[in-house]
């Protein structure tokens, strides 16, 4: 008698559970929304799959610096696949904002800007939606993309990810340390792929020691 009394509890704690969840991550946001670095809680948006997470992860070596990040959610040492301002990881307090006339605009405690999408918007941001290929991407009121990160990769390329003409691939300084690092993947205008190691810190480009040889190739 008892357990045929528990067992619809459990399955409604379940259910509760799950909406719980939902309600605490989301896939699309709006303008105003901002999301703040924090020790408690590191995922801002997770794609509809949930495979993907988006936010601030704090760095190994430094826990009170952020990295604002897309990474592998269901791997437990989330494995990061973008992120911003590599050179400069954000200090505990900061906080990412979506506006119309910036997109993200990621600031200190302080109120300096650390980060932003300014340069390369093309429009008036609506809104910004995290895809299940791993892509944040930000859409002007038409839906119409403005700005992704799949067309800014920094060390990672993901499935269905291209690496544009004149786009680069660059190593991490450190595995803990997210800045530049010596080795660079460049897809020049011609269309060939070279590979070189790059001077610190000048950023001076060495000669290639890899070309895959596919200048005009269609």
């Amino acid at each position: 008698m008892a357990s045929s009394l528990l067992l619809p509890f459990l399955l409604y704690s379940l259910i509760l559970q799950s909406i719980c969840v939902v309600a605490q991550t989301k896939s699309t946001i709006a303008i105003g929304d901002s999301f703040t670095a924090q020790t408690s809680n590191s995922t801002w948006l997770l794609s509809p799959s949930g495979d993907f997470a988006f936010g601030f992860i704090p760095l190994k070596n430094t826990p009170d610096l952020f990295l604002l990040s897309i990474w592998y959610a269901k791997i437990s040492e989330n494995t990061v696949v973008w992120y911003a301002n590599g050179d400069s990881p954000a200090p505990q307090g900061s906080k990412v904002e979506l506006t119309a006339d910036d997109g993200l605009v990621l600031t200190s405690p302080n109120g300096d800007t650390l980060w932003n999408t300014t340069a390369v918007l093309s429009g008036r941001v609506f809104r910004g939606v995290f895809n299940d290929t791993g892509n944040f991407v930000l859409e002007d009121g038409s839906f119409k993309p403005l700005w992704e990160t799949f067309k800014f990769p920094c060390d990672t390329l993901l499935p269905s990810q291209v690496l544009e003409i004149d786009g680069n691939l660059s190593s991490r300084f450190k595995e803990t340390n997210f800045s530049k690092g010596r080795f660079e993947l460049h897809l020049q205008k011609d269309g060939n792929l070279v590979m070189h190691s790059i001077n610190l810190p000048s950023g001076h480009a060495n000669e290639n020691y890899y070309e895959s040889k596919t200048s005009g190739s269609n």
